[in-house]
């Protein structure tokens, strides 16, 4: 993404701001906006009251006209269609950040190693049936070629409800059962009836399998106690072959 944008846009993106966790990175930003510290140019906010002081601070820009000028029309249509989203952002009328949008954080994308892919000549999953088969190749086949029995096929936060919209959400898994009735969230059935996701029938099946995919070793084995940075932190390290991570639009941007 960052060599892409440098490519196609001229814009060379240097990171100045890692938490570890998203307790450590609050804290970083916090100090940071106290401190009277340098801000990234854009960075992005994760809480409500965070947001708030971002904005009495002063030192975070009002983009109202540049949302106006240069977001494209489909994204405006989105945001148009969802306007609470920007509730949090704005103040007196003025605009100081991108929000996240819901209809913009269902886009998950499931990011795999495709060195691991090749030496087994794997396609990228495509289904739960090939999915299963990747992990399972991932754990058993020694995909890294250190001759050891230390990787894995797959590994999520599952210290919280199947659903954060974060790193590591395996919610997709889940929604390949049950479609939009995914874990921790509301819907209307067919009869306008309220219906409480996690309790879909569809979500048990996901959860069988991963219990099974579980006993046989496939997915990290700590996952029920594991958070969404050091999962991810797993992957990074070469431990596990794929996460599945959301894709969403939250930032506040600085004065250039």
């Amino acid at each position: 993404m960052t060599r892409l944008a440098e490519e196609k846009l001229g814009l060379k993106m240097e990171t100045t701001l890692l938490g570890g966790d998203a307790g450590n990175y609050d804290t970083k930003l916090r100090l940071a906006l106290t401190g009277s510290e340098d801000l990234p140019d854009v960075f992005p906010v994760y809480g409500t009251q965070m947001i708030a002081d971002m904005i009495e601070s002063g030192r975070v820009k009002d983009i109202t006209d540049d949302i106006e000028q240069y977001m494209p029309d489909r994204i405006k249509e989105i945001y148009e269609k969802y306007p609470e989203t920007y509730y949090p952002l704005t103040k007196d009328g003025r605009t100081y950040g991108i929000a996240c949008c819901p209809a913009l954080t269902e886009g998950q994308v499931m990011i795999i190693r495709q060195d691991w892919l090749d030496k087994p000549e794997l396609e990228a999953p495509a289904n739960m049936d090939e999915f299963e088969a990747v992990i399972r190749a991932f754990t058993e086949d020694n995909p890294d070629g250190n001759g050891e029995n230390d990787t894995y096929g797959f590994t999520y936060a599952g210290d919280s409800i199947y659903n954060t919209g974060w790193v590591a959400d395996p919610v997709s898994l889940f929604s390949a059962n049950s479609g939009k009735n995914i874990p921790g969230a509301w819907y209307e059935d067919e009869n306008g009836d309220l219906m409480y996701g996690s309790i879909h029938e569809g979500n048990r099946k996901t959860l069988e399998r991963m219990a099974e995919w579980h006993k046989n070793g496939w997915i990290f084995q700590e996952a029920a106690a594991t958070g969404a940075w050091d999962a991810m932190m797993q992957f990074t390290e070469g431990k596990a072959g794929n996460i599945c991570r959301i894709w969403t639009m939250t930032s506040c941007q600085t004065e250039p």
